[in-house]
């Protein structure tokens, strides 16, 4: 991802959406002189919506930024700078789970070939019966899912006359989790 570079002027966006389930996604960015040789862009947009099932899952929740500095103290050289942060907070669609028994055999002796197949065959007894999680059938799974993410990078490039150097340095922390509860 290349952020948007701030300008020489000073500079504002800012952008509002509304939508189906309470859909809302707020925006916008400013760009700000520092100076004759330093400039600063800021950005960032937050989105939530309201879930799409009745159980909770699938709502939204996230956010995200930008910050770009960058320093011309003349005309062939340039630092840039550059620091974005994403938080994803979200809940995953519900699930009905079903643990399966891998020796299960139908009366015939055959392996059941999917979970509606143990579910819809009456000739399974216990224990082979098909279990559902957690030892009820039919027990919904929400799952609360969230990422975040940062990541800096500074970019160096010097213009000779017939060609320019660019050294560069990035670095990007990921971290997720997916946790869930039964209901």
């Amino acid at each position: 991802i290349i952020s948007r570079k701030p300008g020489r002027e000073f500079e504002a966006n800012g952008m509002v959406e509304y939508g189906s389930l309470n859909t809302v996604r707020v925006g916008g960015g400013v760009s700000v002189p520092m100076g004759e040789t330093f400039a600063l862009r800021v950005a960032g947009q937050k989105l939530t919506r309201d879930p799409l099932f009745d159980d909770g899952g699938s709502e939204v929740d996230q956010w995200n930024g930008r910050m770009v500095g960058v320093w011309t103290p003349d005309d062939r050289n340039e630092l840039t700078m550059t620091f974005d942060y994403l938080s994803f907070n979200n809940s995953n669609d519900p699930t009905t789970l079903y643990a399966v028994n891998p020796n299960a055999r139908l009366a015939n002796g055959n392996v059941p070939t999917s979970v509606s197949a143990y579910l819809n065959s009456p000739t399974l007894s216990d224990p082979y019966k098909v279990k559902a999680y957690e030892t009820q059938r039919g027990l919904v799974y929400v799952g609360q899912g969230w990422l975040k993410n940062w990541g800096a990078m500074a970019q160096y490039t010097h213009d000779w006359d017939d060609f320019s150097m660019t050294v560069q340095y990035s670095r990007r922390e990921i971290w997720s989790l997916a946790s869930g509860a039964t209901r």
